[in-house]
């Protein structure tokens, strides 16, 4: 694979004569948060403030190596109305989306105003709700971006902080950012969509005129855009790529940086020679001139998703110096099977380092037997980390006692969950619930009329057909699960369709509530039903697994290693959970601290209104009743914000659900996207409209496993 890092050395000696002998760059690192998710972004060169999505304030001084916590004027109270924060002569202020007031939060130096109203009505067609963003002061003006229109077309608006007044640039509608040049203009980055093609475009605005120019197209949006003088360029992020402006030319990667989008698209700020983003796990100056130490290409995964774990934000913090880039889909326009994926890997069309990849999206056996996955089995720490895992779950990455992909989350296919809310009403408990697949027919077949006006049996509008098409997937998984073939003339089969043929199944609406839902993927729960097939026959839960693999191919084999092992020591404690059988342990959510520090702060402003009004009088009496409401109401609330998995979530999983999980083989009769899984599809819907019978439905599915036996052999 290419790595930039070939071209870096030259770019490095052009943009060194840019720069004056007394600049001092910092390379490339992150600055992260804990407990917090990382939304806004101001300050200037020495000094940068970030604010997080549940109201704390960081400050970041040039030089230092950590953000600081600062304490707020007063509490924030409610969050969900923040729209952006700015900074304005040493003060830290926030706007809120109701009132599009500013209101100051910190303060650097005495004196400041408390408010200040943004004459939102200025602009026209601007109103209360008027969404502002992207906030920049220079001088007695505070540059801002608004939605006057609530389109998400926003414009270039400069607020005049002495006349408290606005003025709007028409020529900006469908701006994405900005940055503010030392001469006047403005450096404006745009949203771009035409003729269902999406792309960025650069441009210059003169304030003075009103006027653009020096227009370029570019392949994506930018993000964090800012002016660095010391080499006269603009400085922007795009799809993970630092990229320099130069205003009189084209613009040019410098690099990859492993930051994908900027929260709402807040300004970059120039500091220490690098440009200063935020990203959802904290800040990330990106110097333009480090050479990386090597390139990775991540399939599958990709910054500020934390869906699968988080990893390429972790690999980032831990090492900046590495040209990160990834890719989400093999294939944004159409999906592919097995042995496309195959083919494009074989031919190089399909150039990537570490995958993340669905188990049950491809065959991954096949993906091992052909060599694409590089042998891990050396790799004793790693080795050591599956081996302690579950058994199925091992089952799922290793071949031949040889370790080929590392398991990181696992998700249930379909779960059967029960609204106890819903139990209670119809007077039933769990013992009532069915405990095999023969019974859960039985059971929804024969719902009371007088129940069925006011709950239905199981989520689906259709339980005819719902039923027969989870029949044949649950029969599928059993028979895999329990002789690792299939055979569609095993009575159990035709049993089981003929069954829901015999029940009488209404339609019901679908405002009507449900008892059962079935099309879960959480496995950390006490509502799960397990079921088996038959009364008192084996116990089957369907589920799949996300796993990294290194493509045997790659050039870069120690790097992908070390993003592999990153993913391992960092791994979520509730994905730890699920892997491990010895885990014991509840899981705290991680933004319980934050929480904890809120309700701290809420419950010291009651106390302190207690002892300013006194105990005895009717406010002090007022504030203890609600300091008392308050603590009441916080210890009602304390679990859910507490765990992620409680104990007993956790003990139900460890023994009713993990013992029974299975992860299908990926084939035609598992996933439709394979080659023959189109016929297998339409036989289902031809039995399920009634244009087959239960035995030729049986026989045809017979005839297409007995073919693909074949084929295998």
């Amino acid at each position: 694979m290419r790595s930039m890092s070939r071209c870096l050395p030259l770019l490095l000696a052009a943009l060194m004569l840019l720069l004056p002998p007394s600049q001092s760059l910092a390379a490339s690192r992150s600055l992260p948060i804990e407990e917090d998710y990382a939304f806004f972004l101001m300050g200037d060169g020495q000094t940068a403030y970030l604010g997080t999505m549940h109201g704390l304030l960081f400050r970041y001084r040039a030089g230092e190596s950590q953000l600081e916590p600062l304490p707020l004027i007063e509490d924030r109270g409610r969050t969900d109305t923040i729209m952006g924060m700015c900074c304005i002569d040493g003060g830290v202020y926030y706007i809120d989306y109701d009132t599009n007031v500013l209101y100051l939060m910190y303060a650097e130096k005495e004196g400041l105003p408390e408010t200040i109203a943004i004459p939102v009505q200025d602009v026209k067609g601007g109103h209360s709700g008027s969404y502002i963003k992207h906030m920049v002061q220079s001088g007695d003006d505070l540059w801002l971006m608004m939605d006057a229109r609530n389109n998400d077309q926003y414009i270039l608006c400069r607020f005049d902080l002495k006349q408290n007044s606005m003025k709007a640039f028409d020529k900006s509608r469908g701006l994405h950012g900005f940055a503010l040049l030392p001469d006047g203009r403005v450096a404006l980055g745009f949203s771009m969509y035409e003729k269902e093609k999406v792309f960025g475009r650069l441009c210059i605005l003169d304030a003075a005129s009103g006027k653009t120019s020096q227009q370029v197209d570019i392949p994506e949006r930018p993000e964090a855009m800012a002016f660095d003088e010391a080499i006269g360029s603009v400085l922007y992020l795009s799809q993970s790529k630092l990229w320099s402006w130069p205003l009189s030319g084209q613009p040019r990667a410098l690099r990859s940086m492993p930051v994908n989008g900027n929260g709402w698209s807040n300004p970059g700020i120039i500091m220490e020679g690098g440009l200063l983003s935020v990203h959802g796990n904290g800040l990330f100056l990106a110097d333009p001139l480090e050479v990386s130490a090597g390139s990775l290409h991540i399939l599958g995964e990709s910054p500020a998703f934390d869906y699968y774990g988080g990893n390429y934000d972790m690999f980032m913090n831990l090492r900046p110096d590495v040209d990160l880039s990834f890719q989400i889909q093999i294939d944004p326009n159409q999906s592919i099977h097995t042995g496309e994926l195959g083919q494009r890997i074989q031919t190089g069309m399909l150039p990537f380092d570490v995958m993340l990849m669905d188990t049950q999206q491809y065959d991954f056996p096949a993906l091992i037997q052909k060599g694409y996955c590089m042998d891990l089995s050396g790799e004793e720490d790693l080795m050591a980390a599956v081996q302690a895992m579950h058994p199925s779950i091992q089952d799922q990455v290793m071949m031949d006692g040889r370790l080929y992909a590392i398991p990181l989350r696992v998700d249930g296919i379909d779960v059967l969950c029960y609204y106890e809310k819903f139990l209670q009403e119809i007077g039933m408990t769990r013992a009532d619930l069915p405990q095999s697949f023969e019974a859960l027919i039985q059971w929804a077949g024969s719902w009371p009329r007088d129940l069925g006006d006011r709950v239905r049996p199981l989520e689906a509008v259709n339980l005819a057909a719902s039923l027969k098409e989870r029949f044949l997937t649950h029969f599928i998984n059993y028979r895999y699960s329990q002789h690792g073939s299939l055979d569609f003339t095993d009575p159990a089969f035709i049993n089981g369709l003929q069954l829901i043929d015999s029940q009488r199944m209404p339609k019901y609406s679908e405002q009507m509530p449900f008892v059962l839902s079935d099309g879960s993927s959480e496995l950390m729960k006490e509502d799960i039903l397990v079921l088996s097939l038959t009364e008192g026959g084996a116990k089957v839960q369907s589920a799949r697994l996300y796993v990294y693999f290194i493509n045997s191919q790659t050039e870069n084999p120690e790097l992908a290693l070390d993003y592999v092992r990153t993913a391992v020591q960092h791994m979520k404690p509730e994905f730890r959970a699920a892997l491990y059988p010895d885990w014991t342990e509840p899981v705290e959510h991680p933004y319980y601290p934050t929480w904890l520090k809120k309700v701290a702060n809420e419950e010291a402003l009651l106390r302190a209104a207690i002892a300013r009004e006194g105990a005895n009088t009717p406010a002090g009496r007022d504030a203890q009743a609600r300091l008392d409401a308050h603590l009441a109401k916080m210890e009602e609330l304390r679990p859910g914000y507490q765990y992620k998995i409680t104990q007993s979530e956790l003990y139900f999983y460890q023994q009713q659900v993990a013992p029974y999980l299975f992860f299908p083989p990926v084939n035609p009769f598992t996933s439709y996207r394979e080659p023959g899984g189109e016929s297998i599809d339409k036989d289902l819907r031809r039995y399920i409209q009634g244009q087959q019978s239960a035995q030729d439905f049986a026989q045809s599915l017979h005839q297409k496993a007995r073919l693909m036996e074949m084929e295998g052999e």
